[in-house]
């Protein structure tokens, strides 16, 4: 895998404790993320499962950054920012690994999108469609979508970015493993959901999957 060459003035600030982004040297500063880093600088990482306090375990990789020092990719949402390493956050490789990455979500994503709650408001199409990513025609059958009295569940179109369960674990959690996880209420159903718990539940979905159905929550946060 290739990476791009740094000046040779970069080797200079690495000994001086320095983090190096996109081939930038930045100080490094102890207890952040290499995405919270990048923030602070204004690098854009996208993500899907990542919501700060609530859901800060990786689980959709579309937040991968390429670690030139330990020679792999790191989920940017959980790694810390290691003195003297030098970080990617764009080229065509980590260009690839995203989208591979959003590739398998969109695998499993029922991908109506003109009957869907979120149609336009969409954070998982947006870099679906940025990344280029194409959804192979398959025969998939997705489950009913539920109609609870307060909360609207499309199982097909949850891409287990667990944001839903981040925000409200004593709501919600992911029952079974592998391809048969899935996000269903515990303890208690659909129905025991709260008005409030589900206009929370809603606004951190980045798909279309929940959806309030008193307050219509359409309106997802910006944090790609």
């Amino acid at each position: 895998m290739t990476t791009n060459v740094l000046p040779s003035d970069d080797k200079n600030a690495r000994d001086r404790n320095a983090v190096i982004i996109d081939n930038k040297p930045y100080p490094f500063l102890p207890e952040r993320t290499v995405m919270d880093y990048a923030t602070e600088h204004g690098v854009r990482i996208p993500t899907l499962c990542h919501l700060a306090g609530f859901n800060e375990q990786a689980s959709c990789m579309v937040c991968a950054v390429w670690d030139n020092t330990l020679g792999r990719f790191v989920a940017s949402c959980e790694q810390y920012i290691e003195r003297g390493h030098v970080y990617e956050t764009q080229g065509e490789h980590v260009r690839v690994f995203r989208r591979e990455a959003l590739s398998l979500l969109l695998a499993r994503h029922d991908f109506r999108c003109s009957s869907c709650s979120a149609q336009g408001k969409c954070r998982f199409f947006d870099l679906v469609r940025e990344y280029r990513v194409k959804k192979t025609k398959s025969n998939q059958i997705f489950p009913e979508k539920i109609i609870a009295k307060h909360v609207i569940f499309e199982a097909g179109k949850c891409i287990l970015c667990r944001c839903c369960v981040g925000t409200a674990p004593d709501v919600l959690s992911v029952h079974h493993r592998a391809r048969q996880s899935e996000i269903s209420p515990y303890p208690g159903s659909w129905d025991d959901i709260l008005p409030n718990r589900a206009h929370e539940i809603c606004i951190v979905c980045p798909t279309g999957a929940l959806c309030s159905i008193q307050n219509n929550d359409l309106k997802y946060p910006s944090n790609t």
